[in-house]
């Protein structure tokens, strides 16, 4: 299924840079760290984050009694741009919204990676459109960018030598 046949009404982009759509179009969302929390919790769905943590990293060198208001600006900033069904937010937990309109490449591609098949390693190394969100220079991402990127290579090499296996010698030297 190609990206833009894909009807949900929330999608997240993350592979290049971050990109975000709801129903009615492309959303910007402002600033450095809006953008650092929405990666960190698209890359972590599953969870429910503490609040005194995801504030911890975002300000690593705050001031403690900073830290804490410094995320309830974030949220009200993040929740005033995007609609109130992207985040699950209490006094003391944070997490993403479990919604079945939501799609998100990143999760597809592990999707597509896992199933290690040749429909599924082309279909990931088409979602893959760069490096996993260049723009975010926070530790914690670089384990997951370097991740997907060897994922990408290692899809590479298969579907190559799928191909070169199959004599589609051309499409070989396409991956």
């Amino acid at each position: 299924m190609q990206q833009n046949q894909i009807s949900l009404s929330h999608r997240i982009c993350m592979f290049g840079s971050l990109q975000i759509h709801n129903a009615g179009g492309p959303l910007l969302l402002k600033g450095e760290k809006s953008r650092s929390l929405l990666a960190y919790l698209v890359l972590h769905p599953r969870h429910i984050h503490r609040r005194e943590t995801l504030a911890d990293m975002l300000w690593p060198d705050a001031p403690p009694d900073r830290v804490r208001r410094n995320l309830s600006d974030l949220l009200y900033r993040f929740q005033k741009t995007m609609e109130s069904v992207w985040l699950l937010v209490d006094g003391e937990t944070i997490a993403l919204q479990p919604n079945a309109n939501l799609w998100v490449d990143i999760w597809e591609f592990d999707e597509l990676i896992a199933r290690n098949d040749v429909g599924g390693l082309e279909r990931a190394v088409e979602l893959y459109s760069g490096d996993l969100l260049p723009e975010i220079y926070e530790e914690w991402i670089l384990a997951g960018r370097e991740l997907r990127r060897s994922q990408f290579l290692s899809a590479l090499e298969s579907l190559s030598a799928h191909h070169e296996a199959q004599g589609k010698l051309q499409q070989a030297l396409l991956y």
